[in-house]
């Protein structure tokens, strides 16, 4: 269930990312920071995930845990085995996707960003090693990639023209920005399964 769960994996972390979005801490300027601190995070970890998406095609196919026999691994009763078996194991897209948002969110503020730390380790990557979805080394690799991606967006502000016309944009249009940003959080929270398989569809035909 924690496995396949899009609610108890990115629907906490996005419910965390706009609990920060809207923490003041009695500060306007905190509140900026925090909400510069939040947008920066998810633009970071979708440049990660982009990442991580060509590295999958890119390194050889690496078969999940449960497919390798010699590793004598019970496969759980309920795993849809067709939808993981076409797919390369390393790295872990979740671990990316998760652990840049965590990294992020802590960056941003430090007490929340710990939780979300624990929270993904323990509820999103633990039960995809358990089940044999991915590799210690998936995870690792996966994490590394958001991680580095986050610290150094965050460390050479990349984004500095774009975070004053966003800003600038949600002041005056919130109208459209948050329906906007509810809709990216939505995607965040199921990993862009969904807008994968309509660029799927569009560019294949299924």
């Amino acid at each position: 269930m924690l496995s396949d769960n899009d609610l108890m994996k990115g629907g906490v972390l996005v419910t965390i990312s706009w609990y920060v979005w809207f923490s003041d801490m009695g500060s306007e300027l905190q509140l900026k920071l925090n909400r510069k601190g939040i947008f920066n995070t998810i633009l970071y970890a979708f440049v990660a995930l982009f990442i991580t998406r060509v590295s999958v095609h890119l390194f050889p196919f690496r078969p999940r845990p449960f497919l390798n026999t010699d590793l004598g691994l019970f496969t759980p009763e309920n795993l849809n085995i067709l939808a993981f078996s076409h797919e390369s194991s390393f790295p872990s897209d979740h671990a990316t996707l998760f652990m840049a948002l965590s990294y992020g969110i802590w960056k941003t503020n430090k007490k929340v960003g710990l939780f979300a730390f624990i929270y993904s380790v323990i509820f999103i990557l633990v039960p995809r090693m358990y089940l044999g979805l991915h590799y210690p080394s998936d995870i690792l690799i996966g994490s590394l990639i958001g991680i580095i991606c986050v610290e150094v967006g965050f460390r050479f502000n990349f984004s500095k023209k774009f975070d004053q016309y966003i800003f600038s944009f949600e002041e005056k249009k919130p109208v459209y920005f948050y329906p906007i940003l509810f809709v990216l959080s939505y995607q965040i929270a199921d990993l862009f399964e969904d807008s994968r398989n309509i660029f799927g569809f569009i560019l294949h035909g299924k």
